[in-house]
This record gives C-alpha cells, structure tokens and sequence, in this order.
C-alpha cells in the first residue's frame, strides 16, 4: 500500500555470539527517542497526522518485542491490515490513518527529528480523516 513501508531489521553483526546489534535510524538528525509499552488487547495510534511536523513526515517506528496488527487506510483508497512482527521497521507516510492493536505485550520506539511537544502534537482523528 502506498505510504506505509514494514522491513525486517537486519542486524549489523549476524555472527556475533553475544546477540545482535541493529543500528536504527542511521545518518538521521535526530532530537529524540521515545520508548512505548503498549498492553495486550489495547489499541493506540488511530489517527493521521499532517506532516505539519516534521517527526511525523514520515512517522518512524521499530517493533522491538511483541506482535501487533497495523490497519491504515491512504486517500487513493488503499487499506492495509497486517500483523508485524518483532524486529521490525513500520514507516507510516504523512495523511495516512493508521490504528494498531497489541497481539501481545508490546515494546517499541519512535525516532523523532523534533522534541515532542503535545500542543503541537499534529495528530488527527479518523473522523478529521474523512472530513478532509
């Protein structure tokens, strides 16, 4: 679907006996990382955002553990309903809906080229989605 991307991350040392490392978000200039936890059954996200924001032109997540379920919905009337596993990368375009639900538990974080600031928060219903 147009304006939503879901990678694998690749570790950057597949033979190191220790674990893994994945370098995320590289050559990005960055302001913050935000660390979400997300109960199972629960639902987050369900809005859209502008752009207005540059942390959310486009947004950028990585799946650290857990399962979720991705619905979104782009205007030339794509939708798109997957489960995302652990490890992986989900890059959600400006003016796409998006809504997830944790399978399990959840972790996982947002790269932001800008501090969060909530009076600025460029977040939009899905109601302000089909009123545009």
């Amino acid at each position: 679907m147009k304006g939503i991307t879901i990678t694998k991350g690749v570790s950057n040392s597949p033979s190191d006996d220790r674990g893994d490392v994945f370098e995320l978000f590289r050559n990005l200039p960055g302001k913050q990382v935000t660390l979400y936890t997300r109960k199972q059954g629960s639902t987050f996200a369900n809005h859209f955002h502008t752009g207005i924001d540059p942390s959310k032109d486009p947004e950028l997540f990585f799946l650290i553990s857990g399962q979720i379920r991705l619905y979104a919905k782009n205007r030339k009337g794509e939708d798109l309903r997957q489960d995302i596993d652990p490890m992986s990368y989900v890059i959600i375009e400006k003016d796409v809906y998006h809504e997830m639900e944790a399978l399990t538990d959840v972790i996982f974080i947002e790269y932001r080229a800008t501090l969060f600031d909530p009076a600025k928060a460029d977040s939009y219903s899905e109601a302000d989605y089909s009123a545009v």
